[in-house]
């Protein structure tokens, strides 16, 4: 005899093996063990600040879109929601500059030539990069920027002369970079900041310079002059950003060979004030490698020596965005380096490429490693994959 089972008939769990034919229609809403810790579905994506009470392996479908995510690292607040379907297009948090996802190096200099190629690098697992575009025109030197959705490439030097070009290529899926205007005038070696809506170019060369340019990420238009450094320099891609603020830090007042400096500038995203002495490094370096936490800025490695043929450092110095005259030592990377790349991660910075000259009279190194380090502890960085290609003096941007 067939029995028709009803709510109040059935208390138990039932066997899969017991059922037949088809099941009917159901939002899937109260399933459990389907997959993973546990499946949710709904109308939206889940964000970083969706909790999974299953944890890592908690699957998350949006019923409008079809996409489905996994949940790959399980932080109250910071959870990182990766798409497993094109692999782009993870739920992350779009107001802070930090990346939750990947990070990128555009352009830069290999052993032959101005590189004319963007490379993505995941933040999360460790490997090797991938390919992600090719810029506008190859060159040496530019500062990064990073919006929510696209990264940037001011300036740099473009054969024998500098470049005013402002490149900007989009995170999420594999694709050439554009021309988004201009900055002021053609430099290089300059810092890169971001806020959340605005792009900072502060230093560079030539001739020494200590001018700002800021530009919108919405629109393709020149870049404003908004003030000035303390010191004139370049060299020194030591720009850091908290939500509210700018940090240019280390750099050399000459091009090429001469003094290094020390000092970390500070200035406001929100309006053209005078820019204060934040502070010192614990040593004069120049062509270090920026990454920003949400409340201290690090500057990692860099050339400490006047000559531009030795004096790399592993040396990782911290501090403050809030506070000034902080500056304590944080760890050492895994690999001395300088004109190299800086990508922030929520938890982790990651310093990729660069240059070594692994004693004095040899050639220049290109280096392939990443180095990565905890926020949270002083410690020597881990080696963390290899970008895929050799190469220096190119601008970084995550998301």
């Amino acid at each position: 005899m067939t029995q028709k089972l009803t709510d109040t008939m059935f208390t138990g769990t039932l066997a899969s093996s017991k059922l037949t034919g088809a099941l009917g229609s159901n939002d899937g809403s109260a399933l459990t063990g389907v997959g993973g810790s546990g499946a949710t579905i709904s109308a939206s994506d889940p964000t970083i600040s969706t909790n999974p009470s299953g944890g890592v392996g908690t699957l998350w479908t949006n019923s409008t879109t079809g996409n489905l995510y996994c949940c790959t690292v399980a932080t109250a607040g910071a959870n990182v929601w990766v798409n497993i379907g094109s692999g782009f297009g993870h739920a992350h948090d779009t107001s802070t500059f930090q990346g939750e996802i990947a990070g990128f190096t555009s352009s830069g200099h290999t052993e032959i030539a101005n590189y004319s190629k963007t490379h993505r690098i995941s933040l999360i697992n460790e490997g090797t990069s991938n390919e992600h575009g090719t810029v506008t025109v190859g060159r040496y030197g530019p500062a990064g920027q990073s919006s929510s959705t696209h990264g940037y490439a001011s300036g740099g030097y473009a054969s024998s002369t500098t470049s005013n070009i402002i490149d900007r290529f989009a995170f999420a899926t594999s694709s050439d970079s554009t021309d988004h205007g201009d900055i002021n005038v053609g430099r290089a070696h300059g810092a890169g900041h971001s806020s959340s809506t605005h792009g900072f170019v502060s230093g560079g060369y030539p001739p020494d310079r200590n001018h700002i340019d800021k530009f919108a990420f919405s629109s393709n238009t020149t870049s404003a002059s908004h003030g000035t450094l303390t010191l004139a320099r370049q060299n020194d891609n030591g720009g850091t950003s908290s939500t509210t603020h700018g940090f240019n830090a280390g750099g050399n007042t000459s091009f090429g060979a001469g003094p290094r400096v020390r000092i970390i500038d500070k200035f406001t995203f929100a309006s053209i004030v005078a820019t204060s002495d934040h502070g010192d490094l614990n040593s004069d370096r120049t062509f270090t490698n920026a990454v920003s936490s949400y409340t201290d800025g690090y500057c990692c490695s860099g050339n400490t020596s006047e000559s531009n043929n030795f004096g790399g450092t592993a040396a990782i110095d911290k501090y403050s965005f809030a506070s000034a005259n902080t500056v304590s030592g944080h760890g050492d990377l895994a690999q001395a380096r300088w004109q190299g790349v800086g990508l922030s991660g929520t938890t982790h910075g990651l310093v990729v490429a660069g240059s070594a000259y692994p004693t004095l009279g040899e050639s220049n190194l290109r280096l392939t490693q990443s180095d990565r380090f905890s926020y949270a502890s002083n410690t020597t960085a881990t080696v963390f994959g290899d970008i895929h290609k050799g190469v220096n003096i190119a601008a970084g941007s995550q998301y």
